[in-house]
């Protein structure tokens, strides 16, 4: 132990005296390890943390699956053939999402929650910190207004009330009272921000809420002790063909899967995270290669010292541990600048208005992330301290004490120099290609036309009481009202609302199974449709475009013939033969005749293509929910307060559950893919970097190794030309050597990331192009500054160089 310590104490001392290797060897480290920290750090919050209940591994998200094999909500019927017949889950559970308005001592609040029937919480397993959870009995028609509070609203809104359990609280302008507050460490679902959780009941005369073809409910289970997820995901299949088989009404075509919890939550996440924790994998290899390198050169300068060492009696270990001290010390700096860095960028992660993470807020530099920091640092300054300690601890480096050997690198350590810059240019291709395909991939993603114009225009999201506003015309009225005065703002074009806005996953279910009457549906079809309700004005408001028709505007009122517009893919799907206008739409609205025909809108997000679409007017089909939008001459944001005291002078007592402009909305619907898009491309312009510096640094160290030789070369007459090529030669074999075993090495890459591209072959010829030449470009750069630099050799000064 005294040896190292005196051996690290030694190597303190040499580095203090080199602060320019010094800096530039942290910034190194800190840019490899800070990446991986805060990749890790994401991946562990995101994919690999289990979620917060007993037993997570058991509980599985049950949905319906459409002929199409798209995932799909649950009926009311088949959620109860569920919980009757499947035997290898022990408690099954449904739930929808809520708003609800609370009325405390302040101005009034949208708080998101959630209906559940009471099952939930045995499902999860989870007991309250106060009071207790729901009762069966709770979850009947009729059941008492009861309510289970989260730790945050009871702290934020209910001041921590110790009494609070048995408290009555107004939500949506209704008595509920507390039965319950859940443990700080509770959340359903996860990353959903839920605060309240109130009783979910079925009403058995509630024929549509009752059908098959009414697939409104999210539905969760616990496998039971002598079950596993095979055994469920069998008795849901069964019983999906059973049920099938018995309504081809609305069920022919359908299946069901059990999909494990946690990867219903982080699925979609983990691909794009998996490549990107990939890429900086790769990153910290260029760095270690890049420090051996760094290393390996000051070797040349320390060669005498090194064959003193060996002189005196040095065993290989005693001549080897000085270098690997340097390295860990140089190493274990760097992972602290690292874990700084990481720190700071999470952060701005965090602070990113659009970002859309699952569990994001659960992003921490704990103990486990500070681990994984110590053992990274500890293994990277192994990784590239190794390499020169060993080359440094070879007999005939040890044994080189006479001055005509003292500067001369050994072949071995050529060699060694040139497979590392063989190897961090192959890891720097397979990083620009990654980057390029992302890139290529996103901008083909960002030039897919939404259907509407997103910009200059805000949003505010509002949902009514229907405790409060129960009779059709006040929803309408209120809408309306709210519309006119938004309307007149200065600064406002235009305005309307809309049940569900473009790419925004808050709100009801809205596909809805409909019928044309006179015609049958498409074979191996169930005929489902998006709805959407409108006020005029919002195709002009948004800008999407008319194809055929009229927009609806003032003509449909309640007490006019009920309307209709489609879009598209529902008039290509369903009048190939003719036009729609005039035809007969039947769903559970009631029967409307089409009007018009409208431009696709991608609703589910750039990469889903767009799905069968129904308008319906707010005055026929009102709603409780609805968003109200403003497109207005500047900057939309500004015009938030307007639109609030528009809501207020309405009723005071009606919160907004969010205000976003739909740029916002659009950033949001694209984070994973730009975020994974740019930091790709920063991590391929370090590598890029690093690699011109690894190969400018080994040219530089070759130059001055052979500055006698050229020096003699062009005393003899060589020209500057001559001189030129004799340097660039083995920089070029090296770096053709690389692009090959880059691009193949690409080819494996890109076909692993497939699935996260979006319009683009993962063997895309410009992206592979680009990435050859970029790197190509700044190897020939990196290549010629040394190589001018000889050609100014004063073959005199050369001469007597030893």
């Amino acid at each position: 132990m005294s040896d190292w310590l005196t051996s690290f104490r030694y190597a303190f001392r040499t580095l203090r005296r080199q602060p320019v290797f010094v800096l530039i060897a942290l910034v190194t480290l800190a840019l490899g390890i800070g990446a991986n920290t805060a990749l890790f750090s994401i991946i562990q919050a995101v994919v690999l943390n289990p979620l917060p209940y007993e037993a997570p591994e058991k509980i599985v998200v049950l949905w319906e699956v459409n002929p199409d094999g798209v995932l799909d909500r649950v009926s009311v019927p088949t959620f109860e053939d569920w919980k009757a017949d499947v035997r290898s889950l022990e408690s099954v559970a449904a739930y929808r999402r809520a708003d609800f308005t609370f009325a405390g001592s302040g101005d009034p609040v949208s708080v998101s929650g959630v209906r559940a029937t009471p099952e939930l919480f045995a499902v999860l397993k989870a007991n309250a910190r106060l009071g207790r959870t729901l009762l069966p009995e709770e979850g009947l028609v009729g059941g008492p207004r009861v309510v289970v509070l989260s730790d945050t609203f009871w702290r934020r809104a209910l001041g921590a009330e110790p009494g609070v359990v048995g408290r009555t609280i107004q939500l949506d302008a209704e008595p509920y009272t507390v039965v319950g507050v859940m443990p700080p460490d509770f959340e359903f679902p996860t990353a959903a921000s839920a605060q309240l959780w109130a009783p979910l009941a079925f009403d058995p005369k509630d024929l549509h809420g009752r059908s098959r073809r009414a697939r409104s409910l999210m539905v969760v289970g616990r496998i039971a002790a002598n079950g596993t997820p095979g055994q469920a995901q069998e008795e849901v299949r069964l019983l999906a063909a059973r049920v099938a088989a018995d309504n081809r009404d609305s069920n022919e075509g359908w299946s069901a899967r059990a999909v494990a919890a946690h990867e219903q939550l982080v699925g979609a996440s983990r691909p794009a995270l998996l490549m990107l924790m990939g890429a900086v994998v790769f990153l910290l290899l260029i760095v270690c290669a890049n420090m051996a390198n760094l290393l390996l050169a000051r070797l040349s300068h320390r060669r005498r010292e090194i064959a003193v060492r060996g002189a005196l009696g040095g065993g290989r270990w005693e001549v080897a541990r000085p270098i690997l001290a340097e390295s860990l010390l140089l190493s274990i700096g760097g992972g602290a600048l690292g874990w700084l860095s990481a720190a700071a960028g999470l952060r701005l992660l965090a602070a990113l208005p659009d970002a859309r993470l699952p569990r994001l807020d659960q992003i921490q530099l704990d103990a486990r992330v500070l681990a994984f920091t110590t053992v990274v640092s500890i293994t990277v300054g192994l990784a590239f301290g190794l390499l020169p300690a060993l080359q440094a601890s070879r007999g005939e480096l040890r044994d080189s004490l006479s001055d005509s050997f003292a500067n001369t690198a050994t072949r071995g350590a050529r060699r060694l120099l040139n497979a590392l810059i063989v190897l961090e240019v192959a890891i720097a291709l397979v990083l620009l290609v990654g980057a390029g395909l992302m890139t290529r991939s996103f901008t083909k993603l960002l030039a897919v036309n939404p259907g509407f114009d997103p910009g200059n225009v805000i949003a505010a999201q509002v949902f009514l009481p229907t405790t409060k506003y129960r009779e059709r015309h006040r929803l309408v009225q209120f809408f309306e009202d709210v519309v006119e005065r938004v309307r007149n703002a200065p600064g406002v074009t235009s305005a309307s609302a809309v049940s569900i806005l473009p790419m925004n996953d808050v709100g009801v279910a809205s596909a809805l199974p409909f019928s044309v009457e006179g015609r049958q549906p498409p074979k191996s079809e169930d005929p489902l449709a998006d709805v959407r309700i409108v006020t005029p004005g919002y195709f002009e408001t948004m800008r999407i475009r008319l194809l055929e028709g009229r927009y609806l505007d003032e003509r449909d009122g309640a007490d006019n013939p009920r309307t209709s517009l489609i879009n598209e893919t529902m008039a290509r799907r369903y009048f190939p033969d003719g036009s729609p206008l005039g035809q007969t739409i039947v769903n559970p609205h009631g029967k409307s005749v089409v009007v018009g025909v409208v431009a696709d809108v991608r609703n589910q997000g750039l990469d889903s293509e767009p799905k069968k679409q129904v308008y319906l007017p707010l005055r026929q089909s009102p709603t409780a929910g609805m968003s109200v939008v403003a497109r207005t001459g500047r900057d939309p944001a500004a015009f938030a307060s307007a639109i609030r005291n528009a809501v207020w002078s309405v009723d005071a007592e009606q919160p907004i559950y969010e205000l976003s402009t739909m740029d916002q909305i659009l950033a949001r619907a694209v984070f994973l893919p730009r975020m994974s898009a740019t930091l790709l491309a920063l991590f391929a312009g370090a590598a890029l970097l690093l690699a011109g510096l690894g190969i400018y640094g080994v040219l530089s160290y070759a130059v001055s190794q052979r500055t006698r030789e050229i020096g003699l070369r062009m005393a003899l007459g060589a020209s500057g030309g001559r001189t030129v090529g004799l340097v660039v030669r083995n920089s070029l074999t090296m770096l053709v050597a690389g692009v090959v075993i880059g691009l193949v090495a690409s080819t494996l890459v890109a076909r692993s990331i497939s699935g996260v591209l979006y319009g683009i072959s993962p063997f895309d010829l410009p992206a592979f192009s680009i990435a050859a030449g970029a790197l190509g470009a700044a190897g020939l750069i990196a290549t010629l500054i040394p190589a001018v630099r000889a050609t100014r050799v004063d073959p005199i000064i050369a001469l007597r160089e030893p």
